[in-house]
């Protein structure tokens, strides 16, 4: 057990008292990250009245090992040197440096103050290292993800590029959800094309620019990088839309993997738990839990895939000859692999991939494939892993990145099950939408996404 590590945060002025407040913030997440190891900095306000005092007052204090200095001049930074001979980390202008002084930029982002205050602290007690080198990995992780979610903040007009499609070389089949079908002169081979409609509550609400080009590219990505896994139906990219396809006979079943007591539709664990239900989709679910906890396992939530979703169950789907059991063995046991998998990766990139659901098929030679799309926005959840426990445990809600920023939209401003009412989405929210998929894409893939 280590001991507390005290750090006083001198001040210039009133002026730094809200930076300084910040970086006391950021000790506090690391702080209730790791309950056995405690970092707490304390907050003085210094002028030339009490620095003396404040310096002699804990001059006796060994839990005291630096002292943090933020203003525009180096005055308290030579004042102290003269009092105490402990390391002082100092944010401010001045050209000047003192013996025995860490220099920083003046207000240097507060998360680079607590890296150095930790890495300091490592130092004087080695243990801390492997907490710190996590925490600093975490932080690290968060500004990429802000800088990505910032990138986007400004963008205003845009408007939909890609290539069309040759009609004379595809004949169109059938219109999905999302996704546009098309014969190709194979007839082992179709063409899917993701357009721009964002379908919920089992209907159409309207379209968001840049979407299709997300769903399709994600999908890309992730059958890439899971065809060791379990074989899928992708042959090429045509475009920044569509792709040709292996014909598969779809089994009418959506596997959907949850690991979250989450949701907001009619079908979702959250709303049936809310309900009183205990027995989910072939599962018992124990009492006392609460909306956005996390399951003791992950778990297959299967439903019927037609005009409606309805709950369903592997007992279910085998007496009805929906599926075999060989058939539902070997797409279960796919769905837990790809779901881990999404998981691993999503965690990789500071993300909680909550739950999702995957599509099987089979081709002409009775081979079972992942067909459709694969941790899409629309077909996944995705919440922000640094903010999730500190919200769930101030029972707030957590920051999500996918479709379900406009479910909840629709559900604050309309019954979104009265079909006899026309929703109506504001351009603002079209366009948050749009940037949080393409913030996804981004996250997930580490690149940026390209029209072509």
């Amino acid at each position: 057990m280590i001991s507390n590590i005290t750090v006083p945060i001198l001040i210039g002025s009133d002026n730094e008292l809200t930076y300084s407040d910040k970086i006391n913030k950021e000790i506090e997440r690391f702080n209730k990250q790791i309950t056995s190891h405690n970092i707490f900095c304390e907050l003085f306000i210094v002028d030339s009245k009490n620095l003396l005092t404040i310096i002699e007052s804990h001059k006796s204090d060994n839990s005291i090992f630096c002292y943090v200095v933020i203003e525009k001049s180096n005055h308290i930074s030579h004042s102290i040197t003269t009092y105490t001979n402990k390391l002082i980390i100092s944010s401010n202008t001045s050209e000047k440096t003192v013996i025995g002084n860490i220099k920083l930029p003046y207000k240097v982002l507060p998360s680079v103050i607590c890296e150095v205050i930790l890495k300091v602290a490592c130092i004087k007690y080695p243990k801390l290292s492997n907490i710190v080198n996590e925490h600093r990995k975490r932080n690290h992780e968060k500004q990429r993800i802000s800088y990505i979610v910032q990138k986007y903040n400004t963008m205003d007009n845009v408007e939909e590029m890609r290539d069309k499609i040759d009609e004379d070389n595809y004949q169109f089949v059938r219109a999905g959800k999302v996704r546009n079908l098309f014969k190709t002169a194979d007839d082992n081979t179709l063409m899917m094309s993701a357009t721009n409609r964002l379908s919920a509550f089992d209907r159409n609400i309207c379209e968001i620019p840049f979407k299709g080009c997300v769903l399709n590219n994600i999908s890309l990505w992730w059958f890439e990088n899971t065809k060791d896994i379990v074989p899928n139906h992708v042959i090429c990219k045509v475009n920044s839309n569509d792709i040709l396809v292996r014909k598969c006979t779809p089994f009418p079943i959506e596997f959907v993997m949850r690991g979250y007591m989450t949701g907001s539709s009619k079908t979702s664990i959250w709303g049936n738990y809310n309900k009183g239900i205990r027995n989910y989709c072939g599962h018992k679910l124990s009492d006392g839990m609460v909306k956005n906890q996390q399951l003791e396992r992950n778990i297959l939530t299967p439903t019927s895939k037609g005009k409606t979703d309805e709950l369903t169950s592997e007992k279910e789907i085998i007496e009805k000859n929906i599926m075999t059991q060989s058939q539902w063995d070997t797409c279960s046991t796919y769905t837990y692999q790809l779901f881990e998998y999404g998981q691993k990766v999503a965690k990789e990139n500071g993300l909680i991939l909550v739950d999702t659901k995957y599509e099987f098929g089979y081709d002409s030679n009775g081979n079972i494939m992942l067909i459709d799309e694969i941790h899409t926005p629309d077909s996944s959840r995705y919440w922000f892993e640094h903010s999730y426990l500190e919200r769930f445990l101030s029972n707030l809600e957590p920051e999500m990145i996918d479709k379900e920023i406009i479910r909840k939209w629709i559900k604050n401003n309309y019954d979104p099950y009265d079909k006899t009412i026309n929703i109506e989405v504001s351009k603002e929210m079209q366009e948050l939408v749009m940037k949080r998929y393409i913030q996804l894409y981004e996250i997930i893939t580490r690149q940026p996404l390209e029209m072509c």
